[in-house]
């Protein structure tokens, strides 16, 4: 029961609304019911599809998160309605106040899982529908959306060796596709990935075309650690990859005239016209032209594709993406201009919002730019009624803005760190900038505006929001992209001075290419010197040890929800000087538990094995990992398939997998696909020494251009020991390891010998010793690299030890005459495919399995492949996509197995 406000109360006297009445309260429930019923019927809309069996789970989501936020709400008013009617300012009051928005919270929750099952049902008429892992020939119509651009082939030390030519891509969304039942063309929708193998520069935005090619699903994450493009694709409604060999494929045809149409144009144009003026005065391709076309288009250049990584390295990917700092220079601008002209503040407001509004048909619409340019609208919207709106509530307003428009972004990383880093230096900021410089108790016009008072409280201003931006969103950077990077605060701090002058100077420079062109390249001068000063300082700062922490292995979601949560309740305890204790000691409680939990599962899943064997997948190449006894080797790592297969598949993958360094590192021979990614990998862990065949030591002595020497350049320049092997080489994996011996080739083996250089390749066999072997037969694996018919006729001949527990297919699996001869002789309980996935649709094994079965994995298929040698002898193995197995002595002596197992091609999980 509540006790009526004393004499003289300010609430009571003033009329304060902040004591939530009955009426109130009834009101606060209100706006997020009625927000929370726009969204569930949006969601109804998008349901027209789904059956009854696939929503029903999704509405009861919907009602469970809404009922459980109404209750908390309920529950939270009813614990404080004392306080409410007593110390309507308190904090626990306006604790009380901000839990009206439980409900709305959870039914945005429910809505973003609702919608997630709604976009898994496709309308009849989807072009999804015929999407499927197998490329199918399709001829489809419609419009070029977004930007269309050529991307380079390839990048790295071995790029100059690569088969890969430029390709242009693009989105489009799709109207018609020919039906030969039909006749012609029929109604379709959806958007798809427009690839094609060649540069299109005719192609532009907003263009309608029919595009004769092959629709194909986007292959999903191969590899753990790898980056997950399919799932990338699925959230941003991309159905598949649409593959052209030819610019020929795409006919460009009229389109009709409408209003979408006229406006793609119009777009295009005023993009096209904006890139012409801020590129004027550079000379054209230029580094700098490049990174002011990214920082104020948004362009994506591949003369940065280095530098970029190197922004990302220091933690300052961010100034290369458009967001409210970006934003926030123009309003500035715009700002000082209207003040310098006599016109009113509401004509100046409207002023600054139509250049917003103008600026956002020159950039991509990304959710960074969404949510700075409704939140720019926020705030300076209702000044034109004479009104203001809290960043808070401007913050919120665009949240749910962006979401109504793409609720799945609410689990995708861009919308949680976007969201969170505004939100916290909206919450922080100020604080934390006020607490490390504190504001006189006194101020006139005289001691507290002074330039040097404003430059100082500016600086502390820009920590403050550094500060908070970097911490809260730590964690998750940590989560999402595997990477921590101590230089992002006081990089930030220091390169804002420098870019934030690069912006202004910059969007000044927009302005005039767009109204004046030939005037704009008079700017074209500072701005290459700031410019390249700040690709020197990044590049610099990327080069200095420690500058990034990578984790072994993928921090899970426990830890990051309690890191997130000690890291807000440590800035609260900073920005306010007073922290709370408890909440302290809450968070780090549950981030130690977290942290328990965690290291015990990784203290299971790192105990060393006696031997395992990965087969990470890496398109056509190779790339194989053999942990015994606390060592590890690696042979092979390349692919002629996945450019920079080093550093975007197999470190990510090591790291992951908690592999920290490589004992030694076997190239079987001189083939591209079997050591384009050493050099990478070689940067990102740790390489004892690598070990090679005498061919590519002889290939680099011969061509001193080639592969090969700039193979062995690297190597000498990274200071990693270099050796020759041949057959009779031995040696062991760690101290007490598996034990290694190399049986082909045979020293001194020339050209004249066997002139397929595949028939160079080194065959290593790694066996259990015996006194780590506890059971019968001796657990073996054997890996053939290249070898053809010359090299597996040789060992054959000469009784080479060839049977083994683990074989991998030679050479990604092709078929010589020898071929049945070498399954025979060594008659592997499992056999292993490292290839991509043309080889497997032309599979030739598929006839010599069925007249000798055995289980086949193949990478194309499952992706990463994991067996270990168990302690009882058996073998267990995984697969990245979630398949699984266990093969007993028992059943490894009752070979041939059962059918279901023989090969991935037939069914394998």
């Amino acid at each position: 029961m509540s006790r009526p406000s004393a004499p003289g109360d300010p609430s009571e006297a003033s009329g304060d609304a902040t004591a939530p009445t009955a009426d109130g309260w009834a009101w606060r429930l209100a706006a997020p019911a009625a927000i929370g019923g726009v969204l569930v019927a949006h969601g109804l809309a998008q349901l027209r599809w789904v059956t009854a069996e696939a929503w029903r789970p999704a509405v009861l989501v919907v009602l469970a998160a809404a009922a459980a936020g109404l209750l908390a709400t309920l529950a939270v008013r009813r614990f404080h309605a004392d306080r409410v009617a007593a110390e309507p300012r308190t904090p626990a009051v306006r604790g009380t106040r901000g839990a009206a928005a439980l409900p709305l919270l959870a039914l945005l929750l429910g809505y973003a899982a609702w919608s997630s099952v709604a976009a898994e049902r496709l309308a009849r008429d989807d072009v999804a529908r015929l999407v499927g892992p197998v490329a199918v020939p399709v001829v489809l119509e419609g419009r070029l959306v977004g930007t269309v651009k050529i991307k380079a082939a390839d990048r790295g030390a071995f790029a100059a060796f690569n088969y890969r030519r430029p390709r242009t891509l693009g989105r489009l969304e799709v109207s018609g596709r020919f039906d030969a039942a039909a006749g012609g063309m029929i109604p379709a929708r959806g958007t798809v990935l427009l690839k094609v193998n060649r540069p299109a520069p005719l192609l532009a935005e907003g263009q309608r075309v029919r595009v004769t090619g092959k629709l194909q699903a986007f292959t999903p994450a191969e590899n753990p650690g790898s980056y997950d493009f399919a799932a990338a694709m699925e959230r941003a409604g991309i159905a598949g990859r649409l593959t052209v060999r030819k610019a020929t494929g795409v006919e460009v045809r009229l389109a009709e005239e409408n209003l979408a149409r006229d406006a793609a144009l119009l777009r295009q144009a005023l993009r096209t016209r904006a890139w012409n003026g801020l590129e004027r005065g550079f000379e054209s391709g230029s580094g700098p032209a490049a990174l002011l076309g990214s920082l104020l288009l948004g362009r994506a250049d591949v003369v940065l594709d280095d530098l970029r990584e190197d922004f990302r390295v220091v933690g300052l990917s961010h100034l290369l993406s458009i967001s409210g700092a970006h934003l926030g220079v123009l309003v500035l601008l715009m700002v000082g201009v209207c003040r310098g002209l006599p016109v009113h503040p509401r004509t100046a407001t409207l002023a600054v919002l139509a250049a917003v509004a103008f600026y956002l048909l020159l950039v991509p619409v990304r959710v960074p730019v969404l949510r700075a340019a409704l939140m720019a609208a926020c705030f300076l919207g209702p000044s034109v009624f004479g009104r203001r709106l809290p960043a808070g509530r401007a913050l919120t307003i665009a949240a749910l803005a962006v979401l109504a428009w793409r609720p799945h972004d609410l689990f995708a990383p861009g919308f949680q760190l976007s969201f969170l880093a505004v939100w916290a230096i909206v919450r922080f900021a100020k604080p934390i900038a006020e607490r490390l410089h504190p504001p006189p108790l006194v101020t006139d016009a005289a001691t507290g505006r002074t330039p040097a008072g404003a430059v100082q409280r500016g600086f502390f201003e820009i920590i403050g929001v550094s500060l908070a931006a970097a911490a809260a969103t730590a964690p998750l950077v940590l989560h999402h992209f595997g990477i921590f990077s101590p230089l992002a605060v006081p990089g930030s701090v220091l390169s804002w001075p420098l870019f934030g002058f690069v912006l202004g100077l910059g969007h000044l420079k927009l302005a005039i290419g767009m109204l004046w062109p030939e005037a704009s390249s008079l700017l074209a001068g500072p701005l290459s010197v700031a410019l390249a000063f700040s690709a020197s300082l990044v590049r610099l700062a990327a080069s200095l040890p420690g500058v990034a922490w990578v984790p072994a292995r993928p921090v899970p979601l426990l830890w990051t929800l309690a890191a997130l949560l000690f890291v807000i309740a440590l800035l609260h305890g900073v920005g306010s000087g007073r922290p709370r204790p408890r909440l302290l000691v809450a968070a780090a409680l549950l981030l130690a538990g977290s942290l328990a939990v965690t290291q015990g599962v990784q203290e299971r899943f790192d105990s060393p094995p006696d031997l395992r064997l990965t087969m990470l997948a890496v398109g056509d190449g190779s790339a194989w990992l053999v942990e015994s006894g606390g060592g590890t080797l690696m042979f092979d790592c390349g692919s002629s398939t996945i450019a920079q297969v080093g550093e975007r598949e197999v470190a990510p993958a090591l790291r992951a997998l908690g592999v920290r360094r490589i004992d030694t590192l076997v190239i079987s021979h001189a083939d591209l696909d079997h050591f384009s990614g050493v050099l990478e990998l070689a940067d990102a862990l740790p390489i004892g020494r690598v070990l090679c065949s005498p061919e590519v030591t002889n290939e680099a002595r011969d061509l001193p251009a080639g592969a090969a020497a700039v193979l062995l350049d690297g190597l000498a320049a990274r200071r990693i020991p270099l050796g020759e092997v041949t057959a009779g080489g031995t040696w062991r994996i760690g101290t007490i390891g598996a034990a290694c011996r190399v049986l082909w080739p045979p020293p001194g083996l020339t050209l004249a010998d066997a002139r397929n250089s595949n028939d160079h390749s080194i065959v290593l066999r790694v066996e259990l010793p015996a006194e780590m072997q506890t059971e019968r037969p001796a657990r073996s694996i054997l890996l053939s690299g290249d070898i053809q018919q010359h090299a597996i006729t040789a060992l054959l001949a000469a009784g080479a030890p060839l049977r083994s527990t683990l074989a991998d297919l030679p050479h990604h699996g092709s078929v010589v005459r020898a071929s049945p001869d070498w399954l025979a002789a060594a008659d592997p309980a499992i056999l292993l495919q490292s290839t991509g996935r043309r080889r497997l649709e032309r599979d030739k094994w598929r006839a010599i399995l069925e007249e000798n079965p055995r289980v086949r994995l193949a990478s194309a298929a499952v992706g990463m492949v994991q067996i270990t040698l168990e302690s009882d002898g058996s073998l267990a193995w995984s697969t990245h996509r979630g398949g699984s197995g266990r093969m007993t002595l028992e059943e490894e002596e009752r070979l041939p197995l059962r059918p279901a197992e023989r090969s991935p091609s037939k069914g394998h999980k």
